[in-house]
């Protein structure tokens, strides 16, 4: 069977896919699988663009991952999740986002966590 296009399904199966994938970053990342989570990146850019094409309120359908649960995976592989979509959702969901990267920052997944540092550092310097 044929995968959709990503402009062929919804904005809630777009945050699904995007949530599967996160969760496999997540994964690949602890275990040091560097092709797979570069993999995983580029398909979730293609995720965020078409949500972008779509607009404001394509983009909100990512709200619900700003608290994926923990029993969704590994707890790095949940803390990508979340990280990804508050990245993503700065622009339309600041407050939201930001506290979700606030509560990264201060976490103890470490690779999510200076990922986090670094998205509020641009943030707080105007860089971003």
């Amino acid at each position: 069977m044929k995968t959709p296009k990503l402009q062929d399904i919804s904005n809630e199966q777009l945050a699904d896919r995007f949530k599967q994938l996160s969760l496999q970053q997540g994964e690949a990342e602890m275990g040091s699988d560097m092709g797979t989570y570069k993999k995983r990146y580029q398909q979730l850019k293609d995720i965020r663009e078409e949500l972008r094409r779509r607009g404001p309120d394509a983009r909100r359908a990512l709200v619900p991952l700003l608290n994926c649960p923990r029993d969704a995976g590994l707890l790095s592989a949940v803390a990508q999740c979340r990280l990804n979509a508050a990245q993503e959702l700065l622009a339309v969901e600041p407050a939201r986002a930001r506290a979700t990267l606030e509560e990264i920052a201060n976490s103890i997944t470490q690779f999510q966590m200076a990922l986090a540092r670094q998205t509020l550092g641009v943030l707080d310097d105007g860089t971003f």
